[in-house]
């Protein structure tokens, strides 16, 4: 390759000797070519340097380097510093990106230049998905337009971080992949929407995502439960500022949320609820009052919406919706 490529696909890898050459290949295999890959070997001690040495004599796209084993963060920030694309784009070792992806991506991103990150939708194989993996992937799925990517990032992540294209002005911009103690993708969208990104998704399935029970968002510590909301409550507080909040919630779901919010610097003067058992007591100092009375004099206070049980986020939107408040600007939903 003699110029440099429009694409830079960022791929850290560690003993994934196994996976490897079906991602690889699943690369080579792309329709759209302009494009080279980045691996990043962060020390592994299997067949992976074989792997990789083959790769890079049959196709001069798979560039590679090493790092003593130094955690996913180190590896993604050095695969970025190595690359030389406007667009970078991520995959995983143990997955498979379908053949028109980058093709349907750049194309996307080429009709809307608004947008500074387009994702898609994928096709989960592997171990079968529990009850809550099904419903979480439902969700990622019903997130497409960039409103709803938006609302739904102060929730969870609806952009599979494997599938992800963006312009690399915006990525360097916010300061590219940080290591925080919580999930490194979740961090540099809430960075990024801070900074006023659009976020799209193509509506069509274009990588296979394998949920395998040795993944590292299973098994790592920073990708725990408690780390996202660590990781929420930080931005949501630098993105409020001064703004008072209620929060939406006194139970489990809300309390958490709170104490993870208020530890941030996060401002709230009152909690929401309809159950009479809570209803007239306190939570953190501050008035648990009932749902209606209290939306009725919030004023200028931003709501937080943290109830987590099954279908309780919309039907609180849809009582939102009739006191006319919405979503991004009265109030965010942060469970």
């Amino acid at each position: 390759m003699t110029s440099d490529p429009t694409v830079s696909v960022l791929l850290p890898v560690r003993n994934a000797a196994s996976t490897l050459p079906r991602a690889l290949d699943s690369l080579l295999a792309q329709t759209f070519s302009d494009f080279e890959c980045v691996v990043v070997d962060d020390g592994s001690d299997d067949g992976t340097p074989d792997v990789l040495s083959a790769y890079v004599r049959r196709d001069d796209r798979i560039r590679t380097r090493r790092i003593e084993p130094s955690g996913i963060v180190a590896a993604l920030d050095l695969a970025a510093r190595s690359a030389r694309g406007t667009l970078l784009a991520r995959q995983d070792a143990d997955d498979v990106s379908l053949p028109e992806r980058f093709d349907a991506q750049v194309e996307f991103l080429r009709r809307r230049p608004e947008i500074g990150l387009v994702a898609t939708q994928v096709a989960h194989v592997g171990t079968p998905l529990t009850d809550g993996g099904k419903r979480y992937l439902d969700w990622v799925r019903s997130c497409r337009e960039p409103e709803e990517i938006a609302n739904g990032l102060w929730i969870e992540s609806p952009l599979p971080h494997p599938t992800v294209l963006m312009r690399r002005v915006l990525f360097e911009r916010v300061g590219g992949y940080r290591d925080q103690g919580w999930p490194e993708d979740y961090d540099l969208w809430l960075r990024m929407l801070r900074a006023g990104t659009l976020f799209g998704k193509v509506d069509r399935d274009l990588y296979e995502w394998t949920d395998a029970p040795e993944r590292a968002s299973r098994t790592q510590p920073q990708y725990a439960p408690d780390r996202f909301l660590a990781c929420r409550a930080h931005h949501l507080a630098g993105f409020l500022g001064e703004r008072d909040t209620i929060v939406w919630g006194a139970g489990r779901d809300g309390r958490r949320f709170a104490r993870a919010f208020l530890s941030e610097g996060g401002r709230v003067s009152s909690f929401l609820d309809i159950d009479p058992r809570k209803i007239g007591r306190k939570a953190y100092g501050r008035p648990i009052e009932e749902a209606q009375e209290g939306l009725a004099k919030r004023g200028s206070r931003m709501i937080l919406v943290a109830v987590g049980a099954k279908g309780a986020r919309e039907l609180i939107r849809a009582a939102l919706g009739e006191a006319s408040c919405a979503e991004g600007r009265d109030y965010v939903c942060v469970a």
